[in-house]
């Protein structure tokens, strides 16, 4: 009977954690690719610094691409196979809204490194970010625009068919209006494309000294170039983190006689870096920019850095999990430690609150600026 006993006990205790699987979810198209790619390393860098954690889970890496039904029938049929007991995954905000959909309904921590829309995580159990949401930082460059730079009439050109871009507007808008600036003109696109010569002409009537573009990379940059030829070049021109990772941004003014000056978000400045020699160390060792047409910048080190402190709460999670034989998710959602990106714990809407990295842009370069709290 002892023996039995032993046997039935070996048999629930294998069953019970039989897999142990983690998702990682990023696309494999278009221009979000290389930033999918290095959070990921990232990830996987964390991944080598908790050996209990290696040694008991797997990732499983899941690339898609961006059509939004085919991204839910992949991952449904990853759930299936894979049976995960965590996900991470989504660079933009419109996939993270089909993976914390899912992952909710099967009851499946989620973790998004980049994705910033509020309504992410908002009154959601198992949906977590590793990074600041959209209504902090539309409510920050609102009060940078008005207070830092003076600016007292804005324009917002932002993408009315994004999430992303839409959460920005709404809350940038009133903010800036409290903080004393006029906001002149809201001008709705499907894509750079889409800014007629009328729309830009209802753009330069109203006068602005300031626009937000609330878009990715390319998309930004392509409107910037066209507003260029028409707006004074003492408009200054303003994005969230959206501009940022990969330098796509730039490619597109080679060649380009426009001129420009603007200000973006980061999510890491050069400084915190400095001060995380270890982490410099791995980024060597791993050789993760051995590409050398992917230069070493602070920016495109950023979703590293982000992959690495999505993989940190994770992986931490985890192995408190173990320790204390509690829920992977209340693992996470109790957890309160310092990544690299600032202070990670999930007390405002499953959400760190952290510093803004400012950084200065033109059609060539960009430098920090500074640290915005």
């Amino acid at each position: 009977m002892k023996s039995f006993l032993i046997v039935i006990s070996l048999i629930f205790s294998t069953s019970l954690f039989a897999e142990r699987n983690v998702l990682l979810i990023f696309p494999k198209l278009e221009n979000l690719s290389l930033t999918g790619q290095l959070v990921m390393s990232g990830i996987e860098a964390s991944f080598d610094q908790f050996p209990q954690a290696k040694d008991e889970l797997d990732l499983i890496k899941l690339e898609t691409g961006s059509n939004l039904k085919e991204l839910a029938s992949e991952l449904e049929k990853a759930i299936s196979k894979y049976k995960p007991l965590a996900i991470i995954g989504a660079i933009t905000s419109n996939s993270a809204f089909v993976i914390a959909d899912i992952s909710e309904r099967n009851k499946i921590p989620f973790i998004t490194p980049f994705a910033t829309h509020s309504d992410v995580t908002k009154e959601r159990k198992f949906t977590f970010r590793a990074c600041f949401d959209d209504s902090y930082q539309a409510e920050k460059l609102a009060t940078f625009a008005v207070k830092n730079l003076k600016k007292s009439r804005i324009a917002v050109v932002y993408n009315s068919s994004s999430s992303y871009s839409l959460g920005i507007k709404s809350r940038f808008t009133p903010i800036a209006t409290k903080s004393g600036a006029k906001v002149v003109a809201e001008i709705g696109v499907q894509n750079s494309n889409n800014l007629l010569p009328e729309k830009i002409q209802q753009i330069k009537e109203a006068n602005p000294d300031l626009i937000l573009i609330p878009s990715y990379q390319v998309e930004a940059a392509s409107i910037i170039s066209k507003l260029g030829n028409v707006l004074p070049r003492t408009t200054t021109y303003l994005g969230p983190d959206s501009w940022g990772g990969g330098r796509l941004f730039h490619k597109v003014f080679q060649g380009d006689d426009i001129d420009f000056h603007g200000f973006y978000v980061q999510h890491l400045g050069g400084v915190q870096l400095e001060k995380r020699p270890e982490f410099k160390k791995i980024l060597s060792e791993k050789n993760i920019f051995k590409d050398k047409s992917h230069q070493e910048t602070v920016a495109m080190v950023a979703p590293v850095v982000i992959g690495y402190d999505s993989g940190t709460i994770l992986f931490t999670a985890y192995q408190n999990s173990q320790r204390e034989k509690i829920d992977l998710r209340a693992s996470i959602a109790k957890l309160d430690i310092v990544g690299i990106t600032g202070r990670l714990n999930f007390k405002s809407n499953n959400t760190p609150q952290k510093s803004l990295f400012i950084y200065k842009i033109n059609k060539k370069d960009e430098s920090f600026y500074e640290e915005y709290k």
